[in-house]
């Protein structure tokens, strides 16, 4: 009887780490991409609107040069 109990409890904890885990890297995520809009919208306010453009949208042809490569390695 005290083996099961103990294996139960094993695996109980294994799974609230796992959940803990996913949890923690969420929270993560999300601290992130609200820093991200964050620093976004403050450079909008200190630089020219037409350079903020001209990096932004240079911010997204890396980004996609980088997602095209990704999906080239993750084709293969």
């Amino acid at each position: 009887m005290a083996d099961n109990n103990g294996n139960w409890l094993k695996s109980n904890w294994l799974a609230l780490g796992i959940i803990g885990l996913i949890l923690a890297v969420g929270v993560a995520w999300g601290i992130t991409q609200n820093q991200q809009k964050t620093n976004t919208k403050e450079i909008e306010k200190k630089v020219d609107t037409k350079l903020f453009q001209m990096f932004m949208q240079n911010n997204e042809k890396q980004l996609g040069e980088v997602n095209k490569k990704l999906d080239e390695l993750l084709k293969k």
